[in-house]
């Protein structure tokens, strides 16, 4: 009998704590700056890349010239934070025109963003 106290007052303790916990179960976010997608244009004049913010969800996307570079265009986005981390991916539709691909829910509703220069 005293056995089944204890388990019993075990689990409502662990039931307790995890009650009191403040942390989530939301998905990983990367540091600011982090560049967390590229990709180099078809004429190699270019890489395109996607860098975190500091908000959830946020990025930068961005072209800069391979050589110097330079940013020859820039543009904030965003996307809603889903069931698990953003899985993110650059594809250039032509040497000048980019485009960001952003899943956040198991493939459905891809987000898109486009960028040329």
């Amino acid at each position: 009998m005293r056995f089944c106290k204890a388990v019993t007052a075990v689990i409502a303790l662990a039931f307790t704590l995890l009650g009191c916990s403040d942390s989530t179960f939301e998905p990983a976010w990367p540091n600011p700056g982090t560049i967390v997608a590229t990709a180099v244009s078809p004429d190699e004049a270019a890489v395109a890349m996607l860098i975190s913010r500091k908000e959830r969800g946020h990025y930068q996307f961005e072209i800069r010239d391979t050589g110097s570079g330079v940013t020859l265009a820039r543009n904030a986005i965003s996307a809603p934070i889903g069931y698990h981390e953003h899985v993110v991916a650059i594809l250039w539709v032509n040497s000048r025109h980019a485009e960001a691909t952003i899943d956040r829910d198991f493939g459905d509703n891809n987000l898109h963003f486009n960028l040329s220069y």
